[in-house]
């Protein structure tokens, strides 16, 4: 987990970057390549296997934490998750999923934080993972070169009228997608009783 109010330097490179951010976070580079993914939900753990899809999202998702300075606690996710909503993330399936079951969460739990998150997203300029592969190219560039071409807004971005109904239809396509796994259990409650 990050500090609260972690920066990243300018200066310093995505590389760098990249390695404090594991050291505070207590990840590693190992979250990249394992079979498992290990998510610690309250006293629970749950552990999901680590797809090749999940795979290639993750690093450009790390990068992104870097850009935005979001921790890595519950609070920070639902701002990252705002973040990706606001500005896409390509063709990057496995991620859409991923941040469209986040939307939820961040509503029920951080809406302010995925609020603020979203409307960021969508004044910044381009998008990482539209513009930039996780390559030798990014990873040897500076923070304050790939802010500066990625158009980063800044953290508390003014709302847009395009910005409400653009949500709502996120929600609405999140809802659509995520209601049957919403459904079967709520189902099986009603069996069991």
């Amino acid at each position: 987990r990050l500090a609260r109010g972690a920066r990243y330097s300018d200066a310093l490179s995505v590389r760098q970057a990249i390695e404090v951010y594991f050291q505070r976070s207590r990840f590693g580079r190992e979250t990249y390549t394992e079979r498992w993914v290990r998510l610690p939900i309250g006293p629970f753990t749950l552990y999901l296997p680590n797809l090749p899809p999940r795979k290639r999202v993750v690093p450009l998702h790390d990068v992104n934490h870097l850009v935005c300075e979001y921790d890595t606690n519950w609070r920070g996710e639902m701002s990252i998750t705002g973040f990706e909503l606001g500005v896409g993330i390509g063709r990057y399936w496995f991620g859409w999923i991923i941040i469209l079951q986040g939307l939820w969460i961040g509503l029920l739990f951080y809406p302010r934080d995925l609020w603020q998150g979203f409307v960021r997203g969508r004044r910044t300029r381009k998008s990482l993972y539209r513009t930039y592969p996780y390559s030798e190219a990014l990873l040897n560039m500076s923070l304050g070169e790939l802010r500066n071409q990625l158009g980063l807004a800044e953290k508390h971005a003014h709302l847009q009228w395009g910005d409400i109904p653009a949500f709502i239809g996120l929600a609405l396509i999140s809802l659509v997608l995520h209601s049957p796994f919403l459904v079967f259990p709520l189902w099986i409650i009603h069996w069991l009783r």
